[in-house]
């Protein structure tokens, strides 16, 4: 469970119009960072780069403000994968993840046929 915060949330350019929404106090650690949008599929993405011991290591941010380890997945919540507020992320296991994607994408079929 991720903790609450009543930290106000700011926006952060990530540049080619990007902008990116987390809580005011996980700025500190965030800034250590250079953030960019990245696109993956559908969606737009927060992550940074940097070398460590002669290798590339790249960071998604909502896995890094949530804390997510493997085997997990950090779920966005109102499914803005731009918006790392710690209230809008959640960490998953892979076949809750994928249920509940299933799930949504049926209830949108459904939606549409009777709508």
């Amino acid at each position: 469970m991720l903790k609450k915060t009543d930290s106000p949330p700011i926006e952060l350019d990530l540049g080619n119009g990007h902008i990116c929404i987390v809580d005011a106090d996980a700025w500190p650690a965030l800034s250590k960072f250079k953030w960019r949008a990245v696109q993956a599929r559908r969606n737009w993405y927060a992550k940074a780069s940097f070398t460590k011991k002669g290798i590339r290591i790249t960071i998604s941010m909502h896995r890094f403000i949530a804390r997510t380890r493997l085997p997990f997945i950090c779920h966005h919540k109102n499914h803005i994968s731009l918006d790392n507020r710690r209230s809008n992320l959640e960490n998953m296991n892979k076949t809750s993840h994928n249920s509940y994607h299933h799930m949504n994408t049926l209830m949108i079929k459904f939606e549409q046929k009777t709508g």
